[in-house]
């Protein structure tokens, strides 16, 4: 059995975890016998990641816990919270060992960024990831989307492209903080079956009443499955950032023709525009989503979605402000700084704030920010001023926002 070694200060910047995990990665797929796939490598990781949160409180100070008390406590949590995995961690001793030494001076449930979305973008890889437009959004972007929006008990909360649940986890976590993460229902969607089981289990370590579904957002049955929780028109919140860019365009008909979005629009003689009978023969699935944020939220319930810049002053993009003023009230843009998702991706984005309602005001106050900072820079390398302060204007805008709104 492996001597018992001193804990690590936990001072450690949480912001390496990102590096740990591709280092992680690099010895598994060295060293990791019988597995070679990176979905395999992930599922084993999630494995030691769950033993390791869930009796993180109960570790001893001073110690790091062995590899047989880590598959002692994985047998523990994988039959008290009914996970759908083996209840064998494949890894051998020296594997699991090397994944402690490297995450033990980390809390994985207060880790600066989702702590499964870091694994799976460490293991998957870039390449894969922006074939489908997937880009992990990072949590101190969360934090300030979710705290400007400050879910109360009794709320119910959904984000459509989940991904492993960065932004829904967070949410549960803030209202455990608050009140009681059950007081809360906390639903996902995404059509990729293994991201949307990380989303689940990550919810049901935190103890949240929750629905994750793997079904395609966008498409026709979403809202309409029997013994689901998850229906149009049923939620306070909407939170996501979905997948965007031209290249990854949905021309499905049938799907294209439950949006008004969906359809072809063009400008009347005054200049204003105007939905045509006519669908598109695709269109981004950035587009479809806001239409489907919409769709999901109740009367004045409120969405927060993360959109390339571009739908906000592109001219041939104005018929999607048009529909947007038309059913629902803007009161918040968060206009983020280029290095946000880099290295992920270099597009520019926002963060756009709605209300749902069957009649906006067209004079509403709308609470405008231009973060300067987001705590990395292009390369993902953390920014800090001459005193060591983290460069970090997200961690404002909630106050912020709270001053601004009296």
């Amino acid at each position: 059995m492996k001597q018992e070694a001193p804990l690590k200060d936990k001072s450690v910047a949480l912001a390496g975890l990102h590096k740990e995990f591709g280092t992680i990665r690099n010895f598994l797929a060295a060293n990791a016998k019988g597995i070679t796939r990176d979905e395999a490598l992930v599922e084993e990781l999630v494995k030691v990641l769950f033993a390791l949160s869930k009796t993180e409180q109960e570790k001893s100070k001073g110690s790091v816990p062995s590899a047989s008390s880590v598959r002692k406590a994985w047998v523990k949590v994988n039959k008290d919270e009914g996970y759908k995995l083996s209840s064998e961690i494949l890894f051998e001793d020296q594997n699991i060992n090397y994944i402690v030494e490297k995450l033990h001076p980390y809390s994985l449930l207060e880790s600066g960024r989702d702590t499964f979305g870091e694994a799976f973008e460490a293991l998957i890889g870039p390449r894969l990831r922006g074939s489908q437009g997937q880009f992990f959004t990072p949590k101190n972007v969360v934090r300030s989307i979710v705290e400007i929006l400050a879910p109360k008990p009794g709320s119910s909360i959904i984000d459509p492209a989940c991904g492993s649940g960065g932004f829904i986890s967070y949410a549960a976590q803030y209202c455990k903080k608050k009140f009681k993460a059950k007081d809360v229902f906390v639903a996902g969607v995404d059509k990729d079956k293994f991201l949307s089981q990380l989303s689940s289990y990550q919810l049901a370590l935190l103890e949240a009443n929750h629905e994750v579904l793997c079904e395609d957002s966008l498409g026709e049955g979403l809202g309409e499955l029997k013994n689901s929780k998850i229906k149009l028109g049923s939620f306070d919140f909407v939170i996501t950032n979905p997948p965007f860019g031209s290249q990854i365009p949905i021309n499905d008909e049938e799907t294209l023709g439950n949006y008004e979005l969906g359809y072809q629009w063009k400008k009347d003689r005054s200049g204003s525009w105007i939905k045509t009978e006519s669908l598109v023969k695709n269109r981004p699935p950035q587009v479809l989503f806001i239409e489907r944020c919409w769709q999901l939220l109740k009367e004045g319930g409120v969405a927060a979605i993360v959109l390339p810049e571009g739908i906000f002053g592109n001219v041939n993009e104005g018929y999607i402000r048009t529909w947007l003023k038309d059913k629902a009230e803007i009161f918040a843009i968060i206009d983020c700084p280029l290095e946000t998702f880099m290295p992920s991706t270099s597009t520019k984005t926002c963060v756009l704030f709605f209300r749902k309602t069957q009649k906006p005001n067209p004079k509403a106050q709308v609470f405008i920010a231009r973060p300067q900072h987001c705590g990395h820079d292009r390369r993902g390398k953390i920014t800090v001023d001459e005193s060591g302060q983290l460069l970090d204007d997200f961690v404002s805008l909630p106050d912020a926002y709270m001053e601004s709104m009296g």
